[in-house]
């Protein structure tokens, strides 16, 4: 069975995978347009230290990524929560310790009774989450409502984090001052965000919980590629997907790339920007995605800029949403041999360097990743995209109309899996 997968991110690589282990003797093609396997997953190397520029971290409750690391042999590496500040353009709000808002509850000593709902309302999605594994575990689901569930949809998935707050008495001072900033660390968005995809980010920065692939998180994309043993077609933009009786033809521009079996896009559509012939698509959702830069800078803040002294100055800035910063957040990664640091500096637009000379001082490194489509602009669900698009043509980002994460592709990809098992395996 010879098989597409449009993509290679962490969804299309991990399906391939996925479809080695279960399928006897595909033949694998991945097709992408750049020239290096990942995504939106990339890692740089600086001062003999690996650090992440787009997908970052991962929590223990994410049951995909543990295991296939842990199968695949990759060492992980806990993501070390920084102590944080919430800057307002003119002073900061608040500063506390680690960034672990589930554990620290020092840091809502003004809001007793908005923290401890806060506490219940993650309790109460917790309780959701292991479901979505439950059914997964049961085979492919055609519809992606049947595998996220109903209460999960009903309370969290179509309803905004602001109106969730609300209905669970949670004030909206709190709201604005701890979970937003949180938020725009995460996804760049505010409580307008669904509150399954915004209380997630929350959930995925709780405790001591948090981690990255020792080396890079691109290893385990490099180790599932190699195991499924696909052919890598690097360069090649697939920009047409023609149907014929009894398979799909890919193009490449006007050059045709060949005839499948079964093709699986595994790249948001919105991005891919695929025609299609003879294929009559189900409605489908377009989403918004928005733009993000990362900005590895090798130099030393300037404490003056935020009016704190260096022993005053958290290793996490987050920033509110009612100003115009020049960044959303900065983060110190390592400090180097040389004394100076590694910063992540985090901006909607690509960094200028009139802003990075203003906060930063000697700097001699600057290494930018301008995302032009970062992640999507999670609304409150009103439609769910179809996984199945036409009779072996699959979507895997179609999760991505509920949140979006690596954890969200692998769950995607895994599902898929199943479902063409179940359709073609032996």
């Amino acid at each position: 069975m010879k098989i597409g997968i449009i993509g290679s991110g962490i969804g299309g690589t991990s399906l391939a995978y996925f479809l080695k282990e279960s399928l006897h003797s595909p033949e694998l093609h991945i097709f992408e347009k750049n020239d290096r396997i990942g995504g939106r997953i990339k890692a740089t190397n600086i001062e003999g230290e690996w650090f992440e520029q787009g997908a970052t971290f991962f929590h223990e409750t994410n049951q995909i990524m543990l295991n296939l690391a842990n199968k695949l042999g990759l060492q992980r590496k806990a993501y070390k929560m920084p102590s944080y500040g919430i800057w307002n353009g003119r002073a900061f709000v608040s500063r506390s310790g680690k960034f672990k808002f589930m554990d620290d509850l020092k840091i809502f000593g003004s809001f007793p009774l908005s923290s401890y709902r806060f506490l219940q309302l993650i309790k109460k999605l917790k309780k959701e989450i292991p479901k979505v594994y439950d059914r997964l575990d049961r085979g492919g689901i055609v519809e992606l409502d049947a595998l996220l569930g109903k209460n999960l949809l009903e309370q969290f998935g179509k309803r905004s984090l602001f109106d969730v707050l609300s209905e669970h008495g949670i004030s909206e001072k709190f709201a604005r001052k701890f979970i937003e900033p949180a938020i725009r660390f995460i996804y760049d968005q505010g409580l307008e965000i669904s509150a399954f995809a915004g209380l997630v980010a929350i959930i995925a920065s709780e405790g001591e919980s948090v981690y990255q692939i020792e080396g890079g998180n691109f290893q385990l994309l490099e180790k599932m590629v190699k195991l499924s043993e696909a052919e890598l077609h690097f360069k090649t933009r697939i920009t047409k997907i023609m149907k014929s009786e009894r398979e799909y033809s890919l193009f490449s521009a006007n050059r045709k790339v060949g005839e499948f079996d079964l093709v699986i896009i595994a790249s948001p559509l919105e991005i891919a920007k695929i025609e299609f012939e003879k294929i009559t698509l189900p409605p489908l959702l377009s989403q918004t995605y928005l733009q993000v830069s990362n900005t590895l800078v090798v130099g030393k803040i300037r404490p003056s800029y935020f009016g704190l002294s260096t022993k005053q100055m958290p290793t996490l800035i987050l920033t509110t949403k009612d100003h115009d910063h020049p960044f959303t957040a900065i983060e110190t990664l390592m400090e180097t041999p040389q004394g100076d640091y590694v910063y992540n500096f985090i901006s909607k637009t690509p960094a200028k360097i009139e802003d990075l000379e203003t906060i930063f001082s000697d700097i001699r490194t600057v290494v930018a990743q301008d995302w032009e489509y970062a992640y999507p602009k999670i609304e409150p669900i009103k439609q769910l995209n179809p996984l199945v698009l036409d009779e072996d043509l699959y979507y895997l980002n179609a999760v991505e109309c509920a949140t979006t994460a690596m954890e969200a592709s692998l769950i995607g990809s895994k599902n898929i899996a199943n479902l063409i098992t179940e359709k073609h395996g032996n």
